[in-house]
């Protein structure tokens, strides 16, 4: 997964909107962000909070990714046309990996 831009400067929001602006994101057709911060709500992301309606999903930084957060995030992509290839687990158990500040995106191949 790709990396958004760090800037103590910006908000999530704007780091994650820049991202989606750059070279890096051409390919990208639909996204969906999930992160513990606010990306809709609030004063400071009324200028970008149409961009992400319907494209963020807030994980509780208390409990981490649950299996509802990862269902809404996927249920985000096919809602903008991005069907899942991934496999299945027979359990529904997430696999567990490093967690990083990323934005997840279906591409165009």
């Amino acid at each position: 997964m790709p990396i958004t831009p760090i800037r103590e400067d910006w908000s999530r929001q704007q780091e994650i909107h820049e991202w989606l602006k750059s070279e890096e994101a051409t390919h990208v057709r639909a996204w969906v962000a999930l992160d513990d911060l606010e990306l809709v709500e609030g004063e400071g992301n009324a200028e970008l909070a149409t961009k992400f309606q319907s494209r963020a999903v807030r994980v509780e930084p208390s409990r981490g990714l649950t299996m509802q957060d990862a269902q809404l995030a996927v249920q985000l992509f096919r809602a903008q046309g991005c069907a899942s290839n991934a496999k299945s687990q027979p359990d529904g158990v997430l696999q567990e990996g490093p967690i990083r500040r990323s934005t997840s995106h279906c591409s165009h191949k």
